[in-house]
This record gives structure tokens, sequence and C-alpha cells, in this order.
């Protein structure tokens, strides 16, 4: 199964979570200005900002349909720490692709707020969740 790991992050939160479901599925994590070919599983990450992704999460998918990517977990960042599928969903259902798994998301700092997030454990969870994905993806 060829897996890969896109992501964008303004603050350096979204990478480190992104390096975490990296290193746990065994590829690198890549920004989202890298593009995908013929990938059975794409891990996908953004911060989430005032409830939005960034415009290079959308223009990444532009790019991106079913007969490149055939299925995408999306995992986030954000003060609330909110799932970031639904935002995926509109995006991602369009084009054809199948989103698997539950969404992973975790507080990332912001300013003055959610200081130390991701932590420690914050990314035990991301490498965890990455695990099981693939695991499920690969028992199919």
């Amino acid at each position: 199964m060829k897996i890969a790991v896109r992501y964008h992050s303004d603050s350096g939160n979204t990478k480190k979570v992104a390096e975490a479901v990296a290193l746990a599925v065994g590829v690198k994590a890549e920004t989202t200005s890298y593009p995908v070919d013929d990938v059975d599983l794409l891990f996908i990450g953004s911060p989430i900002h005032a409830g939005k992704l960034p415009y290079e999460i959308t223009e990444f998918f532009s790019e991106v349909g079913p007969a490149k990517v055939k299925k995408v977990a999306v995992f986030g960042t954000s003060m609330s720490g909110k799932s970031p599928a639904p935002l995926f969903d509109g995006i991602v259902r369009p084009r054809g692709i199948q989103m698997v798994g539950e969404s992973y998301a975790c507080p990332g700092k912001y300013l003055i707020f959610k200081r130390g997030r991701p932590n420690d454990d914050d990314l035990a969870a991301a490498a965890e969740f990455a695990k099981k994905i693939a695991a499920a993806i690969d028992e199919k």
C-alpha cells in the first residue's frame, strides 16, 4: 500500500502532527506544495483558522482526484481542537475521493493560548491514529 502525508502549517503546529503521523506509517511528511500521484492512502493535515481551512488546502485538492488518491484520512490543529472532518469533507467528497476513519484533531498553540500544544501526548495520539487507519485500510 502506498501512503503519503501532506500538510499545510502556518505556525508549525500542524507540521509537528504531520511528522508524528508520517513517522508512524514509515513515510516522509511533506507540505502541500509537493504533489501526490497513485496513492492508496493520503494523510492530509491543516490548521483551522476561524472555522476554515486555508487556501493552500483547497489549491492542493484542485489537482487531486480519485485517479491520484484513493482514500484520505484527515488531521488538524486549532485553538478549539475541533474535528477537521466536516471541512475536508466539503473538499474531498466532490472530487470523488473517499474519506476514511475518524479524523484526528488537537489543540494548537496560538499567541498566548494553548501554550505547549501540540504536546508529546498529542503527538503520540496522532501516531496511534495513523497506525490505526493504515492497519484498517491494509486489512481490506
